[in-house]
């Protein structure tokens, strides 16, 4: 798929200048830029994530100050591991005068990754300083304070992303993780049902209440947990298919 799109920019350009002699190069830049740029979205869309931060990459080509473009492109860069040049995509989003707390927080799960915690938390307290309602700010420095074994602090964050953004089902398994681990089974358990009484259909938070079940002894709830973790799991992947 890669070596394909390359040849359909070139058919298309080069009908366009056929027919019309006098297309000036910033409308045939502009043409290329718009192509890249939709053609990004589209296999992003189909999950090649590899090929459209190529296209993104076209974009900035003739675009280097488009922010939200590369903005995007971090995040890729981010989610497909290639964390040192998402970590230089950074350096140059902080550049733009559109750079504000969004590529703080993205910085932070990107230092995070790399295990840089006191520069991804600092990272997450200026994100929040900026802007005290970012959920995603709320629950990076939760995660950060769950691996620097501060639980009771790390437990206040998280109760905080709830509060903030109830749906986010993440902060609920992670939370009840948490008071797990803590041997607190009753708010483990009173968690991750929170969560599901948000969505049922999230097979994760199950495997979670079958974990808390198994460590409270209670070995019949626990089983059913995973067999509803397990049936989830099965449609989801036939869906996916």
């Amino acid at each position: 798929m890669k070596n394909f799109f390359k040849p359909v920019a070139a058919l298309v350009l080069g009908l366009a200048l056929a027919a019309s002699p006098f297309v000036r190069a910033a409308e045939v830049s502009n043409y290329l830029t718009s192509f890249y740029y939709n053609m990004g979205l589209k296999v992003l869309s189909y999950g090649f994530h590899a090929l459209a931060g190529e296209h993104l990459k076209q974009v900035l080509e003739s675009e280097p100050d488009n922010f939200e473009v590369r903005l995007l492109l971090t995040m890729l860069l981010s989610e497909e591991g290639e964390l040192k040049e998402a970590l230089a995509q950074c350096e140059l989003l902080r550049k733009s005068p559109d750079a504000d707390q969004t590529v703080d927080v993205l910085e932070g799960q990107i230092r995070q990754r790399l295990g840089q915690l006191d520069v991804a938390q600092s990272l997450y307290e200026k994100a929040l300083q900026a802007d005290d309602k970012s959920a995603t700010a709320q629950l990076g420095l939760a995660q950060i304070l769950a691996l620097k074994n501060e639980p009771a602090k790390a437990e206040e964050a998280y109760r905080t992303v709830i509060k903030l953004s109830p749906d986010r089902l993440d902060a609920y398994l992670e939370l009840s993780e948490l008071l797990q681990k803590q041997g607190e089974l009753a708010k483990a358990e009173e968690a991750v049902k929170a969560g599901i009484n948000i969505n049922r259909q999230w097979a994760p938070l199950h495997e979670q209440l079958a974990a808390v079940y198994q460590k409270a002894g209670k070995s019949e709830e626990a089983e059913v947990a995973l067999e509803r973790a397990k049936q989830l799991e099965q449609e989801a992947q036939a869906a996916a298919n």
